[in-house]
C-alpha cells in the first residue's frame, strides 16, 4: 500500500498551473462551472479571469458560429491584426476573450442574436393559452395547451432524421386551465404530466422522454393513467407541493397536488401512480373557507411534508417541533378579495389577508434572498400587492398615476425588479424604494407604502397582456392583432432591444423551389403555416394598415398577416423563448448560439452584409425546410 501511494504524482495547486495547462484542465467545463470554480478561492479567481486561452475555449464551445466568424481568415488582413501559424486570423477584441464572452453572452440573453434557431408548429387553430419550458439542453420539453389538448415537444436535434417528437394528451372534454410536468425517477427518463380542466377533473399522464426513443415514435398519443374527481365546478388552478416521506424518497420531490376550483374549495390529491405516495385514497383533504371562486395557488416557505409519525398516512398530525414542517404554507387567492394561508399537512387555515380587489394571480418572489421565502405577489385587476405570508398582511403595493384607472393583466418579478403589464402599457418598479401610501391613486390602504416606478416602457396603445423580467431583459407581449406584438427591453435603461413577430416571417430568402403562394412546411411537417408573400409588399402593408382598425382583435381572413397575430402565452428561460399565438401556432426561438454582426471586427461593411445575407439564407433553409 505504501509503495502504491509513493508512486502517485504529487498534488498540484490549480492556481500554480501555467495558463495553457489550466485551460486544458477546464476544457470540458461549462461556463457556470468555471464561474463557480473562480468564486471558490482568490487565487483561482485571478487564474480564471486572466486566462485568455480558457475563455477562448469557452467561447468556441458556447458560441460556435460567432467563433467561426471571428477566427476565419480575411483576404487582406489589416496591419494591426496578427496572422497565426495555422492560417486563421484572430480578430483583436477589446479586453480579450473574457470580455468578448461576457458581451456575447449578454447579447444572447437579451435576444439580440442575428440568427436564432427557430421552429414552430400548429396542432389546430385554437388559440394557445398555456406555454412553458421544462428542462434544458437535449432534455428540454416545451409544453403548450390549446383548448382541451396538451402537447409537449422535445428539443430539436440536428442528428435526428425524424421530426421533433410530439407527446399529446387527449381526454379532457373542456378547456385545460393548468398543467405541470414532473420528472420521474428511473433508468429511462420519464415525465409525468398533471392537468386540471374546466371539466371538473384532474388527470395524470406519463410518457417516456428519452431522446433515443424519438426515432420510431415521432408522435405519442397519451391516455390518462388516472382521473381525479371531486370538484363540483371548473378547476381553475393547480399547484405541486414537493417533499419526501420517510421510506418514500422521490428524486423529483413532488408528492401531492393542490387544486382550486370555482366551487370555492381547495383540494389536496395524492399523485399515485405517478409517484410513490403514503395516501391510500386519491383525495386527501378539502380546504374550505373562501367566499368566492378560487383563482390561484402558490407555495411559500420550505416543503417538508409528513414528518416522522404524522400527516396523511393515518397517524397523528405532524409534529410542531419540526421547523421545516412548520414553515410549509399553501396560499390560495379568490375572487372574494382574500388570500388564505394553509398548512397542507394538517389541513388547517393559518391566516387570511384581505386585498383591495379580487385576487387573480399569486406568485412567490424569485431571485431575492432578502425577501425569500416568505413574500408573495398578489395580483388583482386594479393593482399588485406585496404580501408577507408570515403575518398575512400587505407590505407594499403598486401605485398607478392618480386619476388613471388601469387594468392589470400580468406581472413578473426578478430580484428587486417588479414588472407590471396593464391596459396602459408596461412599468418597472423598484421593490427597494417605498413611498407614502397616499402618493398613488390605486394603492391599498392595508399596505405600508407604495413601490416607486423606475421605468415606463414606451409600448404602443395596445395593452400588455403577458410580461417577463429577468436579470437582462423585460419581455412585453399583447394578445391584440397588429404589428410587432412582442418586444424585448433592457432592464436597466428601458431601451428597446428587439421587436419580434408572433411567428416566423412569411417570406424568406433562399427557400429553394418554393413558389409564391405555396405553403411552406413548419418544424412538424404539418404545412400551411408559412406562406410566401406575393405582389408589392409595401402596397399590401399600407392597405392592410388602412383597412384594419388597431382596436380589432382579429382581422378578416383575406387581410390576415402571419406574424401579426396576438401572443396569448409567453414563456422564457434565459435565451430560449416560446410563444403561443392567437392563430394556434407555437413558435420557439433559441438565441443562445446565434451570430452577431457587431462581432465582425475589421471586416469590411460589404463583406459583412454579403455574409449576413448568406447566413440568412442558410438559416431559412435549415429551420423552415429542413428541421
Amino acid at each position: 500500500m505504501e509503495e502504491s501511494q509513493s508512486s502517485l504524482p504529487p498534488a498540484v495547486d490549480l492556481a500554480s498551473l501555467e495558463p495553457d495547462a489550466f485551460a486544458a484542465v477546464c476544457q470540458h467545463l461549462h461556463h457556470r462551472d468555471v464561474v463557480a470554480l473562480a468564486s471558490s478561492a482568490a487565487g483561482l479567481r485571478h487564474a480564471v479571469a486572466s486566462n485568455d486561452t480558457l475563455w477562448s475555449g469557452l467561447y468556441s464551445r458556447q458560441f460556435p458560429e460567432p467563433w467561426q466568424r471571428l477566427t476565419q481568415p480575411l483576404p487582406q488582413p489589416p496591419p494591426q491584426q496578427q496572422q497565426q501559424p495555422h492560417g486563421k486570423l484572430v480578430t483583436a477584441t477589446v479586453g480579450g476573450w473574457r470580455d468578448a464572452f461576457l458581451r456575447t453572452h449578454t447579447a444572447c440573453q437579451q435576444l439580440r442574436s442575428s440568427a436564432p434557431a427557430c421552429r414552430q408548429w400548429t396542432t389546430d387553430s385554437t388559440p394557445v393559452h398555456l406555454a412553458s419550458i421544462h428542462g434544458s439542453g437535449t432534455h428540454r420539453l416545451t409544453l403548450a395547451a390549446q383548448g382541451s389538448t396538451v402537447e409537449l415537444r422535445s428539443a430539436p436535434s440536428a442528428g435526428r432524421q425524424a421530426g421533433d417528437r410530439s407527446i399529446q394528451c387527449y381526454g379532457h372534454t373542456a378547456r385545460v386551465s393548468a398543467a405541470a410536468v414532473i420528472e420521474l425517477a428511473g433508468a429511462v427518463r420519464r415525465v409525468g404530466i398533471a392537468t386540471a380542466s374546466h371539466d371538473q377533473t384532474i388527470r395524470l399522464w406519463a410518457a417516456t422522454a428519452d431522446p433515443e426513443s424519438y426515432h420510431p415514435l415521432p408522435l405519442t398519443l397519451l391516455t390518462p393513467l388516472r382521473t381525479l374527481r371531486g370538484h363540483g365546478e371548473a378547476v381553475t388552478c393547480l399547484q405541486l407541493i414537493s417533499g419526501s416521506t420517510g421510506a418514500h424518497e422521490v428524486s423529483a420531490g413532488v408528492t401531492i397536488a393542490a387544486t382550486g376550483s370555482k366551487d370555492r374549495t381547495v383540494r389536496l390529491w395524492g399523485l399515485a401512480p405517478l409517484l410513490p405516495s403514503p395516501v391510500q385514497k386519491p383525495q386527501v383533504a378539502i380546504l374550505r373557507g373562501h367566499g368566492g371562486p378560487v383563482t390561484c395557488l402558490a407555495v411559500s416557505g420550505g416543503c417538508e411534508p409528513w414528518a416522522d409519525g404524522g400527516g396523511w398516512d393515518g397517524s397523528a398530525a405532524a409534529s410542531s417541533a419540526s421547523p421545516a414542517a412548520a414553515t410549509v404554507q399553501l396560499l390560495s387567492g379568490s375572487l372574494d378579495g382574500r388570500v388564505k394561508s394553509w398548512d397542507p399537512w394538517t389541513a388547517s387555515c393559518i391566516g387570511t389577508a384581505k386585498c383591495a380587489a379580487q385576487v387573480t394571480a399569486l406568485q412567490a418572489v424569485a431571485a431575492n434572498p432578502t425577501l425569500q421565502p416568505h413574500t408573495m405577489l398578489a395580483s388583482s385587476g386594479s393593482g399588485v400587492q406585496l404580501l408577507d405570508s408570515r403575518l398575512m398582511r400587505g407590505v407594499a403595493a403598486v401605485a398607478f398615476p392618480a386619476g388613471r384607472s388601469e387594468q392589470v393583466h400580468s406581472c413578473a418579478q426578478w430580484g428587486w425588479d417588479l414588472a407590471v403589464g396593464s391596459s396602459g402599457g408596461a412599468r418597472l418598479f423598484d421593490m427597494r424604494v417605498l413611498t407614502g401610501s397616499g402618493d398613488g391613486g390605486s394603492s391599498s390602504s392595508s399596505s405600508s407604502g407604495t413601490l416607486r416606478e423606475r421605468l415606463r416602457l414606451n409600448v404602443d396603445a395596445r395593452p400588455v397582456t403577458s410580461i417577463h423580467v429577468d436579470r437582462w431583459k423585460v419581455l412585453t407581449a399583447t394578445d391584440r392583432y397588429g404589428e410587432v406584438p412582442l418586444r424585448a427591453w433592457c432592464v436597466s435603461s428601458g431601451d428597446c432591444l428587439a421587436e419580434l413577430e408572433s411567428c416566423l416571417p412569411a417570406a424568406a430568402p433562399g427557400l429553394g423551389n418554393a413558389s409564391p403562394g405555396q405553403p411552406v412546411e413548419g418544424a412538424d411537417g404539418s404545412g400551411g403555416q408559412l406562406q410566401l408573400e406575393t405582389g408589392n409588399s409595401e402596397q399590401e402593408e399600407e392597405g392592410l394598415q388602412a383597412e384594419v382598425s388597431p382596436s380589432t382583435h382579429q382581422p378578416s381572413q383575406e387581410h390576415y398577416r402571419a406574424g401579426w397575430g396576438g401572443v396569448t402565452a409567453l414563456a422564457c428561460r434565459g435565451a430560449l423563448l416560446a410563444t403561443g399565438n392567437s392563430d394556434g401556432t407555437v413558435c420557439e426561438r433559441d438565441y443562445s448560439r446565434g451570430g452577431f454582426s457587431e462581432l465582425d471586427g475589421g471586416r469590411a461593411a460589404g463583406d459583412a452584409a454579403a455574409e449576413s445575407s448568406q447566413l440568412a439564407g442558410k438559416f431559412w433553409r435549415y429551420n423552415v425546410l429542413e428541421p
